[in-house]
């Protein structure tokens, strides 16, 4: 926590709360080296993924809606449960496309009004060269225009960059506030029961880095961490970074492409 300084909690109260979408992406290299003074943090670890990965070359899926999709895939010789899967809604349906038995393409199509059928979002899947680096899979998620939407790279907690940061699947939202508290530290703190989940967000400057960060703790009501985050806000208030620790898997989410050429 050496980083983080005392800040106005009025300046803390003019960012805005994350997107819904920063969840979302979860549902889902140290042989790189890249100059610290030439690329930020959360740039150098999407570029040491992906040099773990070595993706093809993006392509946009074809205009088509979900049953043309699946008519085409037939036709193909292609085999549901061993070629594709399918999963239908109400609102939406994902046919998901596989190699070697691993998911390495997700289409999604709303199944509502205008665009009952069409295509929404889809996502690329990547897995490393080696997998005893740490990391377990790249995913990307593009608008159906093909435009960047987020990316999320997985790893095995012991392995992951992000193991030595002050929280982890482990921390309770109270005894991280207790460390601010005995460290003098101001914060913006926010508290959400919902059915029996209690959320609690802490908001800090880091003054070290000139960013607002935002940790997240889901607890069930006897305190045992569900779901522990931390963020990265940008100047709108919108998050621009998240990271996701679970006890199975430690994942970073970038929602501004670090990559884009």
């Amino acid at each position: 926590m050496e980083g983080i300084s005392s800040v106005s909690t009025n300046l803390l109260a003019n960012y805005k709360q994350p997107a819904p979408a920063e969840k979302t992406a979860e549902k889902n290299c140290s042989d790189v080296t890249v100059a610290p003074d030439i690329v930020k943090k959360e740039t150098a670890d999407a570029y040491k993924a992906y040099a773990l990965i070595n993706p093809a070359k993006k392509q946009i899926p074809e205009n088509k809606t979900f049953d043309e999709y699946k008519t085409e895939l037939q036709k193909e010789g292609k085999t549901e449960g061993k070629d594709f899967t399918m999963f239908q809604l109400e609102h939406t349906s994902e046919l998901k496309l596989l190699e070697n038995g691993k998911p390495v393409k997700i289409l999604m199509f709303s199944n509502e009004g205008d665009s009952k059928g069409k295509l929404t979002h889809y996502r690329e899947i990547h897995y490393p060269l080696n997998e005893s680096g740490g990391l377990q899979s790249v995913e990307t998620t593009y608008g159906a225009d093909g435009q960047f939407r987020f990316r999320t790279s997985c790893y095995e907690p012991d392995k992951s960059p992000y193991k030595n940061e002050l929280v982890n699947a482990e921390t309770k939202a109270n005894d991280f506030r207790k460390y601010l508290n005995e460290n003098k530290l101001k914060y913006a703190a926010d508290i959400d029961v919902n059915g029996d989940i209690l959320t609690q967000s802490f908001t800090v400057f880091d003054q070290k880095n000139n960013q607002v960060l935002r940790y997240n703790f889901d607890e069930n009501l006897e305190g045992k961490p569900l779901y522990v985050s931390k963020s990265v806000l940008g100047d709108d208030g919108n998050v621009k970074s998240m990271i996701h620790f679970t006890d199975s898997f430690t994942s970073y989410t970038e929602y501004e492409d670090s990559l884009k050429q």
